[in-house]
């Protein structure tokens, strides 16, 4: 469960770490500059987001997170596994995360 409960939107891309150090995949996802979280964070998500023969790297998603503290390592994001997977193109993601500057999400 999430820290505080609350989910709000949230635009997210695929990308490959450089050091796989600590972590099961090479390929994870973080949120796009411009938004309430930082691009260093991770997301933890359903693992159909990260298979690149389904959804090449740098794929834009549409999610709805919430932040969720573990005992055993730092803050992240958390996205329901069973929420449908919404990919938009570049265009709209520009323009969710423009909107989500001016507080119209």
């Amino acid at each position: 469960m999430g820290k505080n409960g609350a989910y709000r939107l949230l635009v997210v891309e695929s990308f490959e770490l450089e050091s796989t150090s600590g972590h099961r995949e090479s390929v994870q996802i973080r949120p796009l500059a411009g938004q309430p979280y930082s691009p260093s964070m991770l997301l933890e998500c359903s693992r159909r987001m990260v298979d690149t023969s389904v959804y090449p790297l740098g794929t834009k998603f549409k999610v709805s997170v919430c932040l969720k503290q573990k005992l055993d390592c730092r803050p992240h994001l958390y996205c329901y596994h069973g929420d449908e997977i919404v990919p938009v193109s570049d265009a709209e993601a520009k323009r969710l995360v423009a909107g989500m500057k001016r507080g119209h999400v």
